[in-house]
């Protein structure tokens, strides 16, 4: 998830410097409501005030620019008030998590993080 995240956040900033938008920093998380996708991200709320046009307007043409280096693994882009941009997964994507997770055997999910901490 980690890499695809990292090419989302590619596109994100690829899709602002095609149309000539301020770069900022911008979060790429789960949305409150799940039916709007995996992935949310904020930039166009971020952007309204420098470029002086409706959040849902600067979302819409984030969208469309973010279409043409979408990675594959996304299968639909929506945009939401007030101005969110919505990344829903592929199935395809998760079932191949799922293959990774049974080749990693009973070491998938380890780690050393809380080794020697009490609770």
């Amino acid at each position: 998830m980690r890499h695809l995240k990292h090419q989302i956040t590619e596109a994100i900033s690829s899709s602002l410097k095609t149309l000539s938008f301020p770069e900022k920093g911008f979060s790429l998380t789960p949305p409150k409501n799940p039916d709007f996708g995996d992935l949310s991200t904020n930039i166009s709320l971020l952007l309204t005030k420098e470029i002086k046009k409706s959040p849902m307007e600067i979302a819409q043409s984030i969208a469309d620019e973010i279409k043409i280096d979408l990675p594959d693994d996304i299968s639909e882009i929506t945009v939401t008030p007030p101005g969110f941009i919505n990344f829903r997964i592929t199935n395809s994507f998760y079932q191949s998590k799922v293959k990774t997770i049974l080749e990693g055997g009973d070491s998938f999910g380890a780690g050393i993080q809380g080794i020697g901490k009490t609770a």
